[in-house]
């Protein structure tokens, strides 16, 4: 470490490493590190990207001692654990085939939590991150989200006391859920008790919590944050979006189409919501409701395309909409596109696939999404009821699938 021991503070993505303390911090998550844990990170934050060598990192952490490598496996478990790594798919540590270990995420400024000057500057360079970060949350791909939760984390360490981007990126992360990572609900969830800590009245955050809650199948806590949520932001698109996921983790559809369509008209122009309030009135039986709620969504989608012509979300809501509206071909050109998109969120294009009687692939994304670890105790009665997927129920594929995703209500 530095001279006298007085090592700086280091930001890592999201997380805030300090070497005097060895604690290793994100929200409400803190770990503290053993010493040699500690001065592993602090090799590999020093020169990110380079790759270590295990033989340069055992000479550096211990310093000509006698030890096997076996030592240094476990420090970079410990640091795995720590961060919520998965050597599968690493965003922090990397194994460098052979040779040794790297740093993946990139260090943000060698001061860590305040590194920019105080004052009205730091605070408005801040809003403007995070309005950065919502603006990259909205365009629907996973390079967009993962923009958006590092951005977010960025807007964070200029002002740890911004609120609004405390809940930006509790919601940004109950998203991971649908580009193949499993939602981590206690970070979300400690993302929106700092953003309640610091303003109690910020319905967002309420609303964001509440649905965390649902996630965990805790109806009775999510109904009470969101009616609080309600209560506090009556005018906002965002509660009534998240109102209505708390719905649909209960499976009362008829009240989440209601706060779909509401948030809707609270945002002119937003699509998403009146896509996913056509398909709940279609599951309630109710075609003249969902028609009109396709038929309002689909300039909005168009508008959407020509600003964001790469949206995924976009696409694949534009060939739902076109496929309900009795324009199969037209539908079927914006399907092939989300097919084969670069960065497609797999249960979307598993809906979409679905709907346009794309059996085989179909099933394949719908595998993806499994293999992935899409569980939870409300998600295989969605599926059970997800009409977008009932021609493929007699499927002996699909069967295998839906029991793996959980027991049959």
């Amino acid at each position: 470490m530095d001279d006298a021991g007085q090592a700086k503070m280091h930001v890592i993505a999201d997380w805030v490493f300090d070497p005097n303390s060895r604690y290793l911090s994100s929200g409400q998550a803190k770990h503290r590190l053993s010493p040699k844990a500690a001065q592993v990170l602090l090799n590999l934050v020093q020169e990110p990207g380079r790759v270590w060598s295990r033989d340069a990192l055992l000479d550096a952490a211990w310093g000509g001692q006698t030890v096997g490598e076996e030592v240094l496996t476990q420090v970079i478990a410990e640091l795995r654990r720590a961060f919520g790594d998965d050597f599968r798919r690493p965003r922090y540590i990397e194994t460098v085939h052979k040779t040794g270990y790297r740093l993946l995420a990139s260090p943000a400024g060698e001061d860590g939590v305040g590194a920019l000057p105080g004052g009205w500057a730091a605070d408005l360079e801040a809003y403007g991150t995070y309005l950065q970060a919502l603006s990259l949350r909205e365009t629907g791909g996973r390079t967009g989200l993962y923009a958006a939760i590092e951005l977010y984390g960025t807007a964070l360490r200029m002002n740890p006391r911004l609120a609004v981007a405390h809940a930006g990126l509790a919601e940004a992360l109950l998203f991971t859920d649908y580009v193949e990572d499993p939602m981590d609900v206690p970070r979300v969830r400690g993302h929106c008790e700092a953003a309640l800590r610091l303003e109690g009245g910020l319905a967002e955050a309420w609303s964001v919590d509440a649905h965390a809650c649902a996630y965990q199948a805790d109806f009775a806590g999510a109904t009470d944050l969101i009616r609080r949520a309600v209560a506090l932001g009556p005018s906002s698109s965002v509660v009534f979006y998240h109102a209505a996921r708390v719905c649909m983790s209960a499976l009362a559809f008829r009240p989440a189409a209601a706060m779909l369509e509401r948030a809707a008209r609270l945002t002119p122009g937003e699509p998403y919501a009146l896509v996913l309030a056509g398909k709940l009135r279609r599951i309630l039986g109710e075609a003249s409701a969902s028609r009109q709620n396709f038929s309002i969504a689909l300039p909005r989608l168009d508008a959407r395309l020509a600003e964001h012509p790469d949206d995924f979300r976009a696409r694949a809501g534009r060939a739902r909409c076109l496929h309900a509206l009795g324009r199969p071909e037209d539908a079927a050109i914006d399907m092939e596109l989300a097919r084969t998109h670069a960065e497609p969120l797999a249960f979307h294009l598993a809906n979409t696939l679905a709907h346009n009687g794309r059996t085989e692939a179909a099933l394949d994304a719908l595998e993806q999404v499994v293999d992935c670890g899409w569980r939870g105790p409300w998600a295989r009665p969605w599926l059970d009821r997800d009409s977008d997927f009932d021609a493929l129920r007699g499927n002996r594929r699909f069967a295998r699938l839906a029991t793996l995703v959980g027991p049959s209500a």
